[in-house]
């Protein structure tokens, strides 16, 4: 597995307990909001970002947000968890998953200063 550095916005989310993840989220945004913020505040948090975030790109980060959590709700470690879930998406995308990683760290801090701002 390709180990590839991860931006503070990816940390945020790793450094939950995997029980505060929320998998079952039907958007796998709020579900990665989920403790961190109110469930009103990650339902802000996501609609904020989604506005401000193309569709494809919300769609990227949501796609490896559900990846993401399905892997930690089985036991993986959050690092491992994200990394993977970001090579298993940018395998059908057409990106590297260098690119992959670089964008969703992006939209990773959009949605950490969206939490924030909702939270508020």
């Amino acid at each position: 597995m390709c180990r590839m550095k991860l931006g503070l916005s990816a940390l945020a989310f790793l450094a939950l307990p995997a029980s505060t993840l929320a998998e079952g989220a039907d958007d796998p945004v709020i579900g990665m909001c989920a403790g961190i913020a109110t469930p009103d505040a990650c339902e802000c948090a996501a609609e904020a970002l989604r506005e401000q975030t193309d569709e494809a790109d919300y769609t990227l980060y949501e796609t490896i947000g559900g990846h993401f959590l399905t892997r930690v709700a089985k036991g993986e470690p959050h690092g491992d968890a994200w990394s993977a879930a970001v090579e298993d998406v940018s395998a059908g995308s057409g990106m590297t998953s260098t690119e992959t990683m670089t964008k969703t760290n992006e939209i990773g801090k959009a949605h950490r200063a969206a939490i924030k701002s909702c939270s508020g």
